[in-house]
């Protein structure tokens, strides 16, 4: 029953709070802050809020890494029998999937602590601004991110793909 509940409450705050501001940092976009009226006091925060978050993650992410590099190990052993290695790939495949339900949650909550720091008519600036923030994954586009890099040659990509299947004539 604990369990049902737990992932109704999941996919409750996926289906809610599934947003990101994949225009990361968007409360560093002068314009949009100037609109918003935040201070520097805001921005701070918030970046404080996300950086703290990031490094949570981070450990989480080593963590799951470590998991499956035990397993590795552990399935290469000759030593041990089918069922150990069975019953291994079980408890492993657990602590993998509770680290990224926390994942998930530290995710959440970090988006809600900058959101809740807004007022009404700031949120409803950005999402007049932004109107898809809410479906969007939070990554950061940061340069030099490793994330940011794949989003931006996937970009290009699609934007070669897209320009090369248009008739000829019909380019904008």
């Amino acid at each position: 029953m604990l369990k049902k509940i737990n992932l109704i409450v999941l996919v409750f705050l996926s289906v809610l709070l599934s947003f990101s501001f994949s225009e990361a940092g968007w409360w560093n976009n002068k314009e949009l802050s100037e609109k918003m009226k935040l201070t520097d006091k805001n921005t701070v925060s918030f970046d404080k809020i996300i950086s703290e978050n990031r490094q949570e993650l981070l450990q989480l992410q080593k963590k799951i890494k470590q998991l499956n590099a035990d397993l590795s190990k552990t399935l290469k052993d000759k030593k041990i029998s089918k069922k150990d290695k069975l019953a291994q790939i079980n408890e492993t495949a657990k602590k993998i999937a509770a680290l990224r339900s926390d994942i998930t949650l530290k995710n959440y909550s970090s988006k809600t602590k900058v959101l809740s720091a807004l007022t009404g008519e700031q949120l409803s600036i950005l999402i007049e601004k932004y109107p898809n923030i809410i479906q969007r994954r939070w990554r950061s586009k940061e340069a030099g991110s490793r994330q940011g890099k794949r989003q931006k040659q996937r970009h290009l990509k699609l934007k070669e793909k897209s320009s090369a299947e248009k008739p000829a004539g019909k380019n904008k």
